[in-house]
């Protein structure tokens, strides 16, 4: 811990998180599933989930931030991976609308309505 001088530009991916972070904090107090990518100590990359609240003194000025820090990577790649795989199919099933309903016969022959799923909600 002590060879890191600047949070924002050695442990976040992305600097402007840590300003987020910050912001949000003062605005509200304290902050819940605060997800961000920051640069392990080896240089690889990891997403954390981080939940925390100001501490004051007695007149109101901040003392420093308390909470707890949960690494999500797993759970990251996952929803990443359920999420494309759902635009995925929502483009198949738009791309797939639009041809059966084209005056377009050969582009017509390009929808495999057997094969593609619908959209039946949004999540």
């Amino acid at each position: 811990m002590k060879q890191i001088t600047d949070i924002s530009g050695q442990l976040y991916v992305d600097p402007k998180r840590r300003d987020a972070f910050r912001e949000r904090l003062e605005r509200d107090g304290q902050i819940f599933d605060f997800q961000s990518e920051i640069r392990r100590k080896d240089g690889s990359v990891a997403w954390i989930s981080e939940n925390a609240h100001a501490v004051r003194d007695a007149a109101g000025e901040l003392l420093y931030y308390e909470g707890i820090v949960d690494e999500i990577t797993q759970r990251s790649a996952r929803s990443t991976t359920a999420n494309a795989a759902t635009s995925a199919r929502c483009c198949t099933s738009a791309a797939c609308w639009a041809w059966r309903n084209s005056t377009n016969p050969i582009s017509k022959r390009r929808c495999v309505r057997s094969s593609t799923p619908r959209l039946t909600r949004w999540a």
